[in-house]
């Protein structure tokens, strides 16, 4: 299965609701270097509110590119809860600008 497809799947699920496609995303995740991230996969589940990626999100987002890293603060904003808001609050005091101005942005939302 081409990565092309994933991610149009990913899109696609995403933008549909379809809360089965969760399991799905975070196997494409897991199976992957966090630095290959692709930030649509993270949209995607951000989108589907998927709870159970922000551990995955909180563990791996100062390890991930700047793209991934924007990527994760607005699905934690989408997905909600303390867990995601923690990743919020530790990120808007990152020493990358870019990243501290998004989290506090979207915090004070």
């Amino acid at each position: 299965e081409s990565i092309m497809i994933q991610i149009a799947v990913a899109g696609a699920a995403g933008r549909m609701g379809q809360a089965n496609a969760v399991p799905s995303l975070m196997k494409h995740l897991k199976a992957r270097k966090p630095q290959n991230w692709d930030p649509r996969v993270i949209k995607a589940l951000g989108q589907l509110k998927a709870k159970e990626a922000v551990l995955s999100f909180r563990e791996h987002i100062t390890y991930v590119r700047r793209p991934v890293q924007l990527a994760i603060l607005r699905a934690c904003k989408n997905i909600g809860g303390r867990d995601a808001l923690k990743v919020l609050i530790n990120a808007s005091v990152s020493s990358d600008s870019t990243v501290s101005r998004l989290a506090s942005n979207l915090l004070s939302e």
